[in-house]
This record gives C-alpha cells, structure tokens and sequence, in this order.
C-alpha cells in the first residue's frame, strides 16, 4: 500500500488478499471493469471515534463478541501496541511484532504464533500457564506489568525469543549439521513437552554459557527423559512438573558450575519416583510390549536404524513402515502361526520387533514371509531388517527376539549417560 515491496511479507493475509484482487482484476473484461469500478465508489469507511474516559483495548475485545473468537495473539498484540501513539505504535509493530509473526506464521497450516506466546509465558515464568486465548492472554498481561518493562524492551525481547523459537521448531535453519540433527529428533518426540524448556536453553547458548556440542548432548538427554517415560507409562503431569523446576533453575543459572550437560545428567540421576528417569532394565523390559505404530513410529525406527552409523539413512517419503506379520491374515499366515493365530496376531501387531523400514513394494505386504523376504528384505540396505533375513519364519518367537534385540538396542540410543 506504500509503494514497498516486502519479499519477507510473503505469507501476510493482507498480501494474500491484494495478490488475490489483482489477479481477478486483471482478468476483467472492459465493461466488467467499468461496473467493478462503479462498486469502488460505493464503498463508505466507517470511523469509530472514542471518548476520553473510554478504553480501547476493551473496546476491541467487545467489538468482536459477536463474531469470531479473538485468538491470544490478536488480544496480545492490540494490547502491548494500543497505549503508545500512532508513530510509536506504527515503529514497534514494524520492527518488532511484524518480524515475529514472520518467523512464526509460516503458513495458515502451521501459525505457531499462538503457542509461542504461551511457551514464551512457560519459559518466563518457570509454572504453568492456562489453556485458551482469555487465560493466555491474561497471563500476559499479567507478564507484561511484571516486567516492569517498556513496550519496545518486552517486544525486543519476544522477537529475540522468537528468532530461536523457529530455528528449534524449524532446524533446517540451523547452519551446524550435528545441532540440526539433534533438533531434527527432539522435535520426532519430545517437542510438545518441552518447548519451554528449550526456550530456556536456547537463551543459554545464545549467551555462550556452552557450544555447539554441549547443546547437541543436552537436546539429546532431554530427548532419552521423554521418550524413556513414555515407554515406561510414566505420568505426564509429574514430567511436566521437572522441565517447569529445570526452567527455573537454568534461568537462575546457579545450579550448573561444572557445566550444564554434567548438572542436567546429576539432576537427572537424582530425581526418584514418579520424577525418575527411568533405568535401562526397565526401559528395556518394557519397549518391546508397548504398541508403538502411529505418530512415533517413524521417530523410533528411524533412531534405531541410524544410532552409531556416519551415514545416516534418511527417511523420506519413499520409505515406508512395514508390518513384518501382515495387518490382514491369509490362509498361509495362519498357519505359520498356529492354532492361537488371532491371539498372536492381537497381541504382536504392532509391537516393536514386528515392524520394520523397507522401500519395496507395499502390494507384497500380505504375501507370504518367504516371498516378502525374497522380494523386500533380502536386498534391503536396512539395519533394521538383519534379523528378517536370516529367519525362515515369522512367528511369536522371532516377533519377541527380534523385539529384545531391538530393545537392547534402544538403551544405547536413548541413554542416560554417567559424568564424574
């Protein structure tokens, strides 16, 4: 609208909707055009003129009642920027809240500025925050006097914040391969936990409190909690309880004099019950018997296949998650696996040494164990698959030995490491 062009502002709706207008219009006949242009002039702007003693953040809010629900960062947003004066408000929105959006509404699929405002509060304040748009954004309000600060130091702030929200959430960003690799697999797994905390971390290596590697062993220790809990069936609430005390500690940044990766693992170690980072017996005992097909499939045998290799595999779309034991039985099936073949079948479909990576053909999936192992495991470049191709059947046996393999495997991958 003023003359500018801004690459950066690519995914605003405002240049969705203008570049969507102008293609139309450009399309338009001449007399078409005419009568378009009849309708331009009808248009009349409506000005709300406010009192003195009225509020214009309330205003906004109650404007809106009737319509759509204001998400938390409209009400954010109009409530950091409606107390300055237009220039000012014109100033922060353009260097501060503008660039934040942009790191975070890569799209309307994936608009992270919502949880971001919230995982900013989590990470601020080390305790947890409400759910839904009112109570977020009363929590920030609540942050934003807290402070103490000025407009402008509490936005600079949010978009500093932001800047490492996206190279975490986005690690493709990220130049260091290894650092990216780490982010690549909490973000399979532990990123819905643990957001805040990492947040919290980020700011620590932003300040230099320690490099690249270090960051890399810490990604993947807060990675080996979370999925070690999971496994084990430990209560989410009592771990969300240790990343909130871990964000308050690395905020104050007392607890960690010989290094952060060494307190967080003696932290870690010290934690007891329904806190505890679960053992290697008990990690191990109990991987093999979770059914684990579904949303982390693809992270677990991903991690599984990769752990100790210089060359990763990677995974794209091209690779596909097989069920050894097929998901529909034939007549053949059955009777490899016996008269309790439903029973087998029930209980060991989804289970860990029952799955695999291949990049054959999924026609094959029901056929026989010898021919899938002919047509897809035989020629597969796959660590996963060594044990498939020395079988000569696929029972309830070699489901479970392969899942202990499997299972012994994982205790190296997601590992609690020991520090002096």
């Amino acid at each position: 609208m003023e003359g500018e062009e801004r690459d950066s502002d690519s995914q605003s709706k405002i240049r969705k909707s203008f570049d969507f207008f102008r293609k139309k219009i450009e399309q338009l006949e001449d007399e078409k055009a005419k009568w378009f242009s009849k309708g331009l002039l009808g248009l009349q702007v409506v000005s709300i003129l406010l009192n003195n003693d009225d509020d214009p953040q309330h205003v906004f809010e109650s404007m809106n009642s009737k319509g759509n629900p204001l998400s938390a960062s409209d009400l954010a947003r109009n409530y950091i920027l409606m107390k300055p004066s237009h220039k000012e408000q014109k100033e922060l929105h353009g260097r501060y809240w503008r660039p934040i959006e942009i790191n975070l509404q890569f799209d309307e699929e994936a608009n992270l500025l919502e949880p971001f405002i919230r995982d900013y509060l989590l990470h601020k304040k080390g305790k947890s925050v409400g759910q839904g748009p009112r109570r977020i954004y009363k929590e920030f309000q609540e942050r934003f006097q807290e402070s103490e600060c000025s407009e402008a130091e509490f936005l600079k702030d949010m978009r500093t914040h932001s800047d490492s929200y996206a190279s975490f959430i986005f690690p493709g960003k990220i130049q260091n391969a290894e650092l990216s690799r780490a982010f690549e697999d909490w973000r399979g797994f532990a990123r819905e936990s643990s957001t805040p905390l990492m947040m919290s971390l980020y700011a620590c290596f932003r300040d230099r409190c320690f490099n690249e590697k270090e960051f890399c062993q810490i990604i993947r220790l807060i990675e080996s909690f979370s999925f070690r809990r999971w496994v084990c069936n430990q209560p989410h609430n009592a771990r969300n309880a240790v990343f909130m005390d871990l964000i308050q500690k690395i905020n104050g940044r007392e607890e960690f004099k010989d290094g952060y990766f060494a307190g967080l693992v003696k932290y870690f170690r010290a934690q007891e019950g329904r806190r505890c980072f679960p053992v290697d017996e008990d990690f191990e005992n109990s991987l093999p018997g979770i059914d684990i097909y579904g949303t982390s499939c693809r992270y677990v045998l991903g991690k599984l296949e990769n752990h100790g290799r210089e060359e990763r595999s990677e995974l794209d779309s091209n690779i596909t998650i097989e069920h050894i034991m097929p998901q529909t039985l034939t007549s053949e099936w059955e009777k490899m696996l016996g008269e309790n073949h439903e029973e087998v079948h029930l209980r060991f479909l989804h289970k860990l040494g029952n799955l695999t990576l291949t990049g054959h053909d999924p026609r094959l999936s029901n056929d026989p164990f010898l021919v899938k192992k002919d047509k897809g495991y035989k020629g597969s470049s796959f660590r996963l698959n060594e044990y498939v191709r020395q079988a000569e059947k696929w029972t309830q046996e070699e489901i479970e030995e392969r899942g202990k393999i499997l299972a012994a495997r994982a205790v190296e991958v997601w590992a609690l490491p020991e520090v002096k």
